[in-house]
C-alpha cells in the first residue's frame, strides 16, 4: 500500500529535498506551498505522478482553509507530515505585528487537530462497526 505524506513548505530548500526524497521512495506527496512553479525542477529528476500541490500562503487564511479542505477531501490516511513552512517579516522590530501571525498559526494548528480528531473518530467508528458485525455473525452461527 502506498504511503502518504504532507509537506507544508515543500517547494524550497529543505522542503524541496524532502519532497524529492519522498517521491523517489514512492510516497503519495501532498505539498502545501506559496510557490507552485517548483514542479518543473522536480519533474526533470523524477516522475511526479504521486505529487499534488496546493497553493497555500500561511498569511492568507482563505488559502489555508482551501488547502486544508482539499487535503481532507483527498486523503484517507497520513503517514508523515513535515511542517517546514516559515514566515518572513522585513522591517524594524517595532513595526512588525506578531499578533496576526500568531493567530493564523494557532487557527491552522487547531484545524489540523480537529481533522486529526475526526480521523480518530472515524477509525473508532469503523472498529465498533466491525466488532458489531463479528458479534452478529457469531450469534447467527449459534
Amino acid at each position: 500500500m502506498i504511503k502518504t505524506a504532507i509537506v507544508i513548505g515543500g517547494s524550497k530548500r529543505l522542503g524541496f529535498q524532502i519532497t524529492r526524497y519522498l517521491l523517489k521512495n514512492h510516497y503519495q506527496v501532498f505539498v502545501l506551498s506559496r510557490t507552485e512553479n517548483f514542479i518543473s525542477k522536480i519533474e526533470r529528476k523524477i516522475p511526479i505522478d504521486n505529487l499534488t500541490v496546493y497553493k497555500m500562503d500561511l498569511a492568507d487564511l482563505e488559502e489555508v482553509d482551501f488547502a486544508t479542505n482539499k487535503l481532507l477531501e483527498n486523503i484517507q490516511k497520513v503517514d508523515l507530515i513535515f511542517n517546514i513552512a516559515g514566515s518572513e517579516y522585513l522591517g524594524k522590530l517595532e513595526t512588525i505585528g506578531f499578533d496576526t501571525e500568531t493567530q493564523q498559526v494557532i487557527k491552522a494548528r487547531l484545524r489540523r487537530m480537529e481533522a486529526d480528531r475526526a480521523q480518530k473518530d472515524d477509525r473508532r467508528d469503523d472498529r465498533l462497526k466491525k466488532r458489531e458485525i463479528r458479534r452478529v455473525n457469531r450469534n447467527s452461527n449459534k
